[in-house]
């Protein structure tokens, strides 16, 4: 079993803690827990929950991005699955 963190609780993905493989369980929160859909490197996202295309996904109670396409629960979450957004107007900059 590996370990992922949960780093704020509005998040819906976890960070994981070492390098993890299809089919592996990943817990976190001490007692929750699901299984790895995809090979996925240490430190990298994985959605704790169902992501529906569209969606925000958040990480550090913040949003990091929007899913462009659904992302199960067990998958790594990144640039293939992931548009970032800025939120910052370009008069902010």
């Amino acid at each position: 079993m590996k370990t992922g963190i949960m780093i704020h609780k509005v998040d819906n993905v976890i960070t994981v803690t070492d390098v993890v493989y299809s089919g592996e369980v990943v817990i976190y929160n001490g007692n929750q827990s699901f299984t790895v859909l995809e090979d996925t490197p240490i430190y990298h996202k994985i959605a704790c929950c169902p992501i529906k295309k569209g969606e925000e996904v958040i990480k550090y109670g913040e949003i990091v991005g929007i899913a462009t396409e659904n992302i199960s629960a067990g998958a790594w979450v990144h640039v293939h699955n992931l548009k970032s957004v800025s939120l910052f107007k370009e008069s902010e900059k």
